[in-house]
């Protein structure tokens, strides 16, 4: 062969050996790509799935005491008038929130003790997640609003049986009620 023909075989008949060199690592570097690509495919499907739970599970149990030591607070509240309690068991974003602090303000205002009797008869809880509770609550509630002047109970109605669903929910401060809503009252006879 002629060097003049532009030959680009070098000395020894090994022109085309860095051709093939040249396409073995584009197509080595293809593939890594492509390898790269597919784990990274299945990273992001890894880290797509939802992470483990940050706080496990309440027992029904668990879930009862709960919504228990919720409303205990939630009564010695209103009974010793103590708005500092109303955040200790109601959620921040809680529409009963605002609620409870106009109601004890206005016992204060209207110097009224509130003196109610509670006799729970079954806390059910129907449904537990990790940031939610579902509770049904059957309550008998004999109301007694005290005028501290006189000592006359000014309650308006008589005693009911009331069927209250109640709505607690997770937040960094811990289990809080967020809502209540009677769903059944009846007059105790």
């Amino acid at each position: 062969m002629d060097q003049a023909q532009g030959s680009s075989a070098a000395p020894g008949g090994r022109g085309v050996a860095p051709i093939k060199a040249a396409l073995v690592l584009l197509v080595l570097l293809f593939a890594a790509l492509l390898a790269w690509s597919l784990t990274g495919v299945e990273r992001a499907a890894v880290q797509d799935q939802k992470p483990p739970p940050q706080t496990p599970l309440l027992s029904e149990a668990e879930a009862a005491a709960e919504f228990e030591r919720l409303h205990a607070l939630l009564q010695r509240a209103y009974r010793d008038r103590d708005e500092s309690l109303v955040s200790l068991y109601a959620a921040p974003d809680s529409p009963k929130l605002r609620e409870a602090h106009t109601e004890i303000r206005q016992l204060l205002r209207d110097d009224i003790l509130y003196r109610h009797r509670v006799r729970q008869q079954e806390v059910l809880v129907t449904s537990v997640t990790e940031s939610e509770i579902l509770v049904t609550q059957v309550v008998d509630v004999y109301p007694r609003f005290i005028e501290e002047g006189t000592g006359e109970n000014v309650a308006r109605g008589g005693p009911e049986t009331l069927t209250i669903e109640w709505v607690m929910r997770l937040y960094p401060q811990g289990w809080r009620l967020y809502q209540g809503t009677v769903v059944h009252a009846e007059d105790i006879r």
